[in-house]
């Protein structure tokens, strides 16, 4: 992608994920779209969950306005100084175990979330997608390491897309509720006149 530019300090936080034996590689294409799904929310909130997730968080910031906030949850045990994440004021670092985390903020809603799903879990997907705000995008990495039958009924009452150039990740957003309301004027129109 010849016109993806990424986020200035990406370098810096790859060689301190590295550092500490955390993923560090990313896909290009994957956090240019993560960057418009962020400049898509202003004023958002967007969660980063797993060790997978964490080198994305950066493009995702990129895509910030000044007044969104990023929530970057660790494992226990891990150190929250992310280099250039720690330095932002909009990013929050969480080192809890991700279970324990996404039940203390229980009435908390998200506009993006990114989960790296390998090793998480069944539950810990689920929980994830329990806080996304309606109208809001999830993007699940390493979907593909979930079997079928687990992952089919994980994603119902979600819109989703395979994104063709990050094998594995799934992008997707709630379906919309089903209206209550009828149409106005639907069978007056037609009977008038």
């Amino acid at each position: 992608m010849p016109f993806v530019k990424p986020p200035s300090k990406l370098t810096t936080l790859r060689e301190c994920l590295a550092g500490r034996g955390l993923p560090s590689e990313c896909d290009a294409a994957l956090g240019s779209l993560l960057r418009v799904l962020a400049a898509s929310k202003p004023g958002g909130v967007c969660l980063h969950l797993g060790a997978g997730a964490i080198v994305y968080a950066l493009w995702t910031l990129d895509g910030m306005d000044i007044t969104s906030r990023l929530i970057v949850n660790l494992a226990p045990g891990s150190s929250p100084d992310l280099g250039p994440l720690g330095a932002d004021l909009r990013v929050a670092v969480h080192p809890q175990a991700p279970l324990e985390f996404l039940a203390d903020i229980d009435r908390h809603r998200f506009d993006v979330i990114v989960v790296a799903v390998a090793n998480a879990g069944t539950e810990l997907v689920a929980r994830a997608l329990e806080r996304l705000r309606d109208g809001g995008f999830a993007v699940l990495l390493d979907s593909d390491t979930l079997p079928r039958d687990v992952l089919v009924p994980l994603l119902a009452g979600h819109v989703r897309t395979q994104l063709d150039a990050t094998p594995g990740a799934l992008l997707l957003t709630r379906t919309p509720p089903a209206s209550r309301r009828r149409r106005r004027g639907g069978s007056r129109a037609r009977h008038a006149g």
